[in-house]
């Protein structure tokens, strides 16, 4: 469905085309919409009679603009550009939500084979067999939720003034429920006793080869720590994998920007980009991720055989609801655990 309203200053966002002066068209979901429509039909009060005493048309295209507004604005916060949060990058096509919004845990089984073939002979009556074993690892799920609110007054306000309701607070509920999505995903929760990505268990820290504080290294002791972190990941994964990104703590990314050696043209980060091919990230939660609050350097292949992070419902709002003099629109959405599902594919380098 698409409903066209009014806005005093619209924006060229995805999903929303100017089509007039002020005028903006978005595309709005028929579920949604009637919700919206509903609510502020189910309260005539607030758009009838009152001090304002309006009714037939005016009443109507008090309605129309309320319900329109509300549409729009939700279909503008959602189609907003936000600067994506880190998970979403680092974790890029390793969060699945496949599960989807009924799941309350997720089962998955894994396996392990042994056998190898042999040489034998022609009129040979056996040969050698392989055997699989299975075993099921189930993650949690955990319901999150957030929420923002309008007063009567915004909603009397904007109705009959025709003025455009603010999205100041969707944005916000939106940037909240991907702010506690990146926390669990790289840092887990200790209420729920998971580990994310930064800090899991299973995984191999080990400090740097070198010893040497980064702050008073030379660029070629950096590139030796990390070449070997690169050729332990590797060998760990029986070559079956190398890292395509390196995540470092915030204020050590700065040191990347070193020459290997005075005069040479390359430095730390154009060698780690361009002879190993990964991707480079930065994050203040490294900062004492470490063994000893140390500063940690994070080594991955996040594709979604060796990570997932499970989000089985994300963000998704209700009808509007009164609560008091508020009109409080909740929204829920659906975390599961971050999962390391081959672990040497995540590698951890400490104390730089």
């Amino acid at each position: 469905m698409e409903i066209t309203v009014r806005d005093e200053s619209p924006e060229a966002l995805e999903g929303i085309k100017i089509v007039g002066d002020g005028l903006v068209k978005a595309n709005v979901d028929d579920a949604r919409f009637k919700e919206f429509t509903d609510f502020v039909r189910g309260t005539p009060a607030l758009f009838r009679g009152g001090s304002r005493g309006l009714t037939g048309r005016d009443a109507t295209e008090a309605e129309s603009f309320a319900i329109g507004q509300l549409t729009y604005l939700e279909t503008k916060a959602f189609a907003k550009w936000y600067a994506p949060m880190l998970y979403e990058t680092a974790l890029a096509g390793a969060i699945d939500t496949s599960a989807g919004p009924y799941a309350k845990a997720i089962d998955y089984l894994i396996s392990d084979g042994v056998g190898e073939g042999a040489f034998i002979s022609a009129a040979s009556a056996t040969v050698p067999m392989v055997d699989v074993a299975y075993a099921k690892q189930t993650i949690q799920v955990g319901i999150g939720g957030i929420g923002y609110d309008y007063t009567l007054e915004d909603l009397r306000t904007s109705s009959f003034l025709k003025q455009p309701l603010s999205m100041t607070k969707q944005t916000q509920s939106i940037l909240a429920y991907k702010r506690h999505c990146n926390r669990v995903a790289l840092t887990g929760d200790t209420g729920k006793n998971w580990k994310g990505l930064y800090n899991n268990a299973s995984a191999t820290a080990a400090n740097r080869l070198s010893g040497a504080v980064w702050t008073s290294a030379t660029g070629d002791t950096m590139i030796n720590d990390i070449l070997d972190a690169y050729a332990a990941y590797v060998t760990g994964t029986s070559g079956n994998a190398y890292p395509t990104e390196i995540i470092f703590p915030l204020s050590t990314s700065n040191l990347l920007h070193k020459p290997r050696a005075t005069g040479d043209p390359t430095t730390v980060r154009s060698y780690i980009e361009n002879e190993l091919k990964m991707k480079v990230l930065a994050d203040p939660a490294l900062e004492t991720a470490g063994a000893g609050s140390t500063k940690r350097v994070v080594f991955a292949n996040p594709s979604d055989d060796n990570v997932v992070f499970h989000v089985p419902k994300p963000l998704e709002f209700i009808a509007p609801q009164f609560s008091g003099f508020r009109v409080i629109v909740l929204g829920d959405y659906k975390i599961g655990g971050f999962e390391l599902r081959r672990v040497q594919t995540v590698r951890y380098m400490d104390g730089v």
